[in-house]
C-alpha cells in the first residue's frame, strides 16, 4: 500500500506543483518549467547521451571540416618549370628536368616560366586555378568570402530558429551543407567555387550556432559545459588532415564533407523540438509529447504530462512577445553584449590567422596540420575546470598564460640568431598560446548560453558568432608575409590577451545558474531576492 501511495505521489508531482500551491507554481515560473522537466527526467540520461553522440560529436567535427577546408585548399604543394623540355629534347635533357624537385620557387621565376607543372601527387585549389604570385590574393578572398557567408549565417540563423524552431532550421542547414559540398566538388570555374563557398559559410554557421543552443536546452547546468566542449572541433580538424593526407585531392575532400553531413542529417527522424522553445512559445501539446519522449528514453517514472499545463500564476508562463538583436542591448545586458562581441572577434582573428597560416610553418604541411590541432586538445579541460571552479577563474588563468607564452615567443623572434631557431621556438610557443585561447573561447560560448534568456539566446549566440566572423574575414590578411615583422603580430596579440583577461572578470559568474526562459524570470528572481532581504532586515530589527 505504501509503495502504491509513493508511486501515486511521484506520478502526480508535476500537477501538484501547478495546482496546489501558487507560490510553488511561481517558483517553477522563475526557474522555468522546462528546467523542472529536464531535471526530473534526468539532465544527462540516455536521451542526452544519444543526442550528444549523434549531434554534438558529429556536428562539431563536420563544421570544423567545412570551416578549415581552405587550410588545404590554399596550399601550394610546389611546382617546376618545364620550358626547356620539348618534343625535340634529348632523353638526357628530358630526364634532368623530370628529376627536378618541386619547389615553391620565386614569383620572378614563376612569371618567366611558360610551362609550369604543379606537383602531380597533390591537387588543391591553388594548383587547379594557378593561385600564385599576382593571383595569390584570390586564395585569401575565398577564405574571406566564406567568412562573410558565416557572418550572414550568424545574423539569420539565430533569428530564424527563434521564430520557427530549433529543429527545422538546424536540419535544413545540415542538408544544405551536404548539397553544397557535393556541388563544390564539381566546380568548373573559380567564380562558381566562390559562390558555393559563400553559401557554405552561411549554412555551416547556422549548424554551428544551433548545435550549441539545441543541445544546451536539453541539459542541466552541471552537464552543459562538459558535453558542449568536448574537443571535437580539433578532432574534426585532425580528421580532415588525415583525409587530406590520404586523398591529396581537393575534390575528393569535398565529397567526404558531403558524406559527413549526410550522416549528421540522419537523427532528423527521431530528435524532438527543444522543450525550452516549446515552453516560451506556449505550445502545450508538443511540449507534453516531447516530455513524454524524453521520459521514455531516460526510463523515468513520472506523470503522463497530460495534467502538466503551462498556466498563468501572477503572470504569463510563456512569452508571446517578439524579440530581436536590439534586445541584447537592454539595460543590464549592454556591457555583457559588447564584451562578448569583442572577445569573440579577438579569438576568431587570432585562431584563423594561425589556422590558415599553417602552410607557412616550417616542416611537413600535413604533419603540421595535425600537431597544430593536437596541441589544443589538452586545453579543452578548461571547460571541465569551469564546472568545479566557476567560469571566471579558469578562463582568466588561460588568458594570462596565453599572454605570457606570446610574450616569450616575441622575445624569441627578436633574439634568435637563425631562422630555424626562430621557427622552432616561436611555433611551439604560439601554438601553446593558441591552444589556451581556444580553451577559453569554448567557456565564453557556454557563458553566453547562460547569461541570456531563451527568448534571445539564439540571437545572443548569433551576435557572438557574427563578431567572430568579422575577425575571421580579416584573419587571412593579418599575419605579415615577411617573417621579420612577425614579432609585431605576436606582441599585439599578447597585449590583447591580457586585456581580454580583464574583460573576462566583467562578465557575471554563471556557475550553477539555471537557464532563464524570459526577461520576466530575471525580474521575478530579483523581486524575490529583494523581498527576502527585506524580510531578513525586518527580523534583525525586531
Amino acid at each position: 500500500m505504501m509503495a502504491t501511495a509513493d508511486k501515486t505521489n511521484n506520478q502526480s508531482r508535476f500537477s501538484r506543483r501547478i495546482f496546489v500551491d501558487c507560490d510553488e507554481a511561481q517558483e517553477m515560473t522563475q526557474k522555468g518549467k522546462a528546467e523542472y522537466v529536464i531535471e526530473d527526467v534526468a539532465g544527462c540520461g540516455p536521451f542526452q547521451v544519444i543526442l550528444s553522440l549523434t549531434l554534438i560529436f558529429v556536428g562539431k567535427a563536420a563544421t570544423a571540416y567545412t570551416t578549415l577546408f581552405m587550410t588545404f585548399g590554399n596550399y601550394n604543394p610546389g611546382w617546376r618549370c618545364l620550358d626547356n623540355v620539348t618534343s625535340n629534347s634529348t632523353n638526357s635533357t628530358r630526364n634532368n628536368f623530370i628529376n627536378l624537385e618541386y619547389t615553391e620557387g620565386s614569383c620572378d621565376d614563376y612569371k618567366k616560366c611558360h610551362n609550369v607543372e604543379f606537383n602531380r601527387e597533390t591537387s588543391t585549389v591553388v594548383t587547379e586555378w594557378g593561385l600564385l604570385c599576382d593571383k595569390e590574393w584570390l586564395g585569401s578572398i575565398i577564405i574571406s568570402l566564406q567568412m562573410v557567408g558565416m557572418l550572414i549565417g550568424s545574423l539569420v540563423g539565430g533569428q530564424l530558429s527563434d521564430l520557427f524552431g530549433r529543429k527545422i532550421i538546424l536540419f535544413s542547414s545540415i542538408f544544405a551543407c551536404a548539397v553544397l559540398h557535393l556541388l563544390s566538388s564539381f566546380s568548373v570555374s573559380l567564380p562558381m567555387f566562390f559562390v558555393l563557398k559563400f553559401a557554405l559559410g552561411i549554412f555551416c554557421t547556422c549548424v554551428l550556432i544551433l548545435l550549441f543552443i539545441y543541445t544546451a536546452e536539453f541539459m542541466t547546468v552541471n552537464w552543459r559545459a562538459p558535453l558542449m566542449n568536448v574537443p571535437l572541433w580539433y578532432l574534426g580538424a585532425i580528421m580532415q588532415a588525415l583525409i587530406v593526407m590520404g586523398f591529396k585531392d581537393w575534390r575528393n575532400v569535398e565529397r567526404v564533407g558531403c558524406a559527413i553531413y549526410v550522416i549528421l542529417f540522419i537523427p532528423v527522424f527521431w530528435v524532438p523540438e527543444s522543450l525550452r522553445w516549446l515552453e516560451v512559445k506556449g505550445k502545450k501539446k508538443k511540449f507534453h509529447k516531447v516530455a513524454q519522449k524524453i521520459t521514455k528514453l531516460n526510463v523515468k517514472t513520472v506523470s503522463s504530462f497530460e495534467e502538466f499545463e503551462i498556466t498563468k500564476c501572477n503572470g504569463n508562463a510563456h512569452d508571446d512577445k517578439k524579440y530581436s538583436v536590439l534586445d541584447l542591448f537592454r539595460p543590464g545586458y549592454k556591457l555583457f553584449t559588447f564584451i562578448v562581441g569583442f572577445l569573440n572577434f579577438i579569438f576568431s582573428l587570432f585562431y584563423y590567422a594561425l589556422s590558415f597560416g599553417v602552410k607557412s610553418f616550417y616542416g611537413d604541411f600535413y604533419i603540421n596540420m595535425i600537431i597544430y590541432n593536437v596541441i589544443s586538445i589538452p586545453f579543452s579541460c578548461i571547460t571541465m575546470l569551469s564546472v568545479r571552479y566557476g567560469r571566471r577563474l579558469p578562463t582568466g588563468m588561460v588568458f594570462s598564460g596565453s599572454s605570457v607564452a606570446l610574450s616569450f615567443a616575441a622575445v624569441g623572434c627578436l633574439l634568435s640568431g637563425s631562422d630555424g631557431a626562430k621557427a622552432t621556438g616561436s611555433t611551439i610557443l604560439i601554438s601553446l598560446a593558441k591552444g589556451m585561447a581556444d580553451g577559453a573561447w569554448g567557456v565564453i560560448f557556454v557563458r553566453v548560453t547562460e547569461i541570456y534568456p531563451t527568448v534571445i539566446r539564439s540571437s545572443a549566440l548569433g551576435f557572438a558568432s557574427l563578431s567572430a566572423r568579422v575577425g575571421a574575414i580579416l584573419a587571412p590578411f593579418v599575419i605579415p608575409s615577411d617573417k621579420r615583422y612577425l614579432f609585431i603580430f605576436i606582441i599585439v596579440s599578447a597585449i590583447v590577451m591580457l586585456f581580454s583577461c580583464f574583460l573576462n572578470y566583467k562578465l557575471p559568474e554563471t556557475k550553477d545558474t539555471q537557464l532563464k526562459e524570459t526577461f520576466d524570470d530575471e525580474t521575478n528572481q530579483e523581486l524575490k531576492n529583494m523581498n527576502t532581504d527585506d524580510l531578513t532586515k525586518g527580523l534583525e530589527s525586531e
